[in-house]
């Protein structure tokens, strides 16, 4: 979705699944003198309600199929949509098998890491491995298809981060044989440097 701020329009991923709760949850990085998220505590202050535009983005779980194994590669918040999608199958009894990998810079930042842990433990197929973020596309994405031993022709991959840095991952990716039609993430849809304003 994206929210509409006095000079620009800041997107998120929505991090719940669509089971008829009346609600968004977002995860937002908050982060002393970030302008965006300043911008957007401000207008929940002053104004108590902010303008949202959705849905948004072209990743969602209807794209991705129950009959192959699924890879979510999540950075900071990016963990957000693969929260939402995994509620969405746990809700609907039917769950991939499913390998998790999170990057973050620092242990503080799983910031939902009990719930990963608590998947990991109750869900069949479920496998979750945390990520220093500091560490190479290359040698993270080597490492989570090591992990995950998956077939490479028969995995879906949703990578979800830091646009910029979710297209490296793309690229290193394809490099060690998985087909660009199976990677999935809104930061591989939109062009770079392109942002929508809703006027």
């Amino acid at each position: 979705l994206q929210i509409l701020m006095p000079e620009e329009a800041a997107s998120y991923s929505i991090a719940n699944a669509p089971l008829g709760v009346p609600h968004y949850e977002l995860h937002l990085r908050h982060r002393p003198h970030q302008r965006s998220s300043e911008q957007l505590l401000k207008m929940l202050r002053e104004q108590g309600e902010i303008p949202l535009f959705l849905p948004m983005g072209q990743c969602h779980v209807e794209k991705l199929t129950l009959t192959k194994p699924v890879i979510f590669l999540c950075q900071g918040t990016g963990f957000a949509p693969a929260k939402a999608m995994i509620e969405h199958w746990l809700a609907q009894g039917e769950v991939p098998p499913i390998t998790l990998g999170w990057l973050t810079r620092t242990k503080a930042d799983y910031y939902l890491e009990a719930l990963a842990r608590h998947w990991e433990q109750h869900v069949p197929g479920f496998r979750y491995f945390p990520y220093t973020s500091e560490a190479s596309e290359l040698a993270i994405s080597a490492a989570v298809l090591n992990e995950a031993a998956f077939n490479p022709s028969n995995v879906q991959i949703v990578l979800a981060g830091a646009f910029d840095r979710m297209r490296r991952f793309k690229e290193a990716l394809v490099a060690q044989g998985i087909p660009s039609e199976h990677l999935w993430g809104d930061a591989l849809e939109r062009t770079p440097g392109a942002v929508k304003i809703w006027r």
